[in-house]
């Protein structure tokens, strides 16, 4: 790396999306550029005015290696500086699958067709890495979503685990919302009756015709 005239970086990381990492850096836009462009070449990077300042090359390289590792989990495209509202409004319509581990099939499929429709989906199996807080990463998760799918079924319902630790915490996320807003929705895998504190709520039947496009009139309200 070239030797530059810098005195600190601190580095924030705002955001992911599916294919951006919003960074909000001190370091004026050219220094910046210049320094990921020495680092990491034929990467598309969209540089935002940041505020003015310098950085070391100790401090430049950290940023590099953190950013490496970002761009290995499939983000393309990097920009430094605050989100645009576009681009906001991209990383909050993320949908989370809440699922018990016996109906994990269930729960990829929908992830699957959801995500053919165009709809951005979280869920466990596709979306912790080796090595992550996995009940850090399930809260942050489900506090940054758009809307909470919480599928059930006789087994979930009856089974001890994590799933009713993600009900709960959605429960109070769901409780923050806006009136008439539609934040969490129990999605019936098979005939159920809805547990108490979800039963106030009209569920989808995903075994029944045309109910998966109601849901997906629901995620695009």
């Amino acid at each position: 790396m070239r030797d530059l005239e810098i005195a600190e970086l601190r580095p924030t990381l705002v955001g992911l999306g599916t294919d951006r990492i919003f960074i909000s850096v001190r370091a004026s836009p050219w220094v910046t550029r210049l320094v990921l462009q020495d680092c990491l070449p034929g990467v598309a990077w969209e540089i935002s005015p940041a505020t003015p300042g310098m950085v070391t090359n100790a401090a430049a390289m950290w940023l590099m290696l953190t950013i490496g590792l970002l761009l290995e989990h499939g983000a393309g495209v990097v920009q430094l500086g605050p989100p645009s509202d576009q681009s906001k409004r991209r990383l909050s319509d993320r949908v989370f699958i809440c699922h018990s581990s016996g109906d994990k099939h269930q729960a990829l499929a929908l992830h699957r067709r959801l995500t053919a429709d165009g709809i951005e989906c979280w869920i466990d199996e596709e979306d912790l890495l080796p090595g992550h807080d996995w009940d850090h990463e399930i809260r942050n998760a489900i506090k940054v979503s758009r809307c909470v799918l919480v599928c059930l079924s006789s087994a979930a319902l009856t089974r001890a685990g994590y799933m009713h630790k993600e009900i709960a915490f959605a429960l109070d996320r769901a409780a923050e919302q806006p009136d008439g807003s539609i934040y969490l929705i129990p999605v019936r895998l098979e005939p159920i009756t809805l547990p108490r504190r979800l039963s106030h709520l009209h569920a989808v039947d995903l075994f029944a015709p045309e109910q998966y496009e109601r849901l997906i009139k629901a995620l695009r309200a």
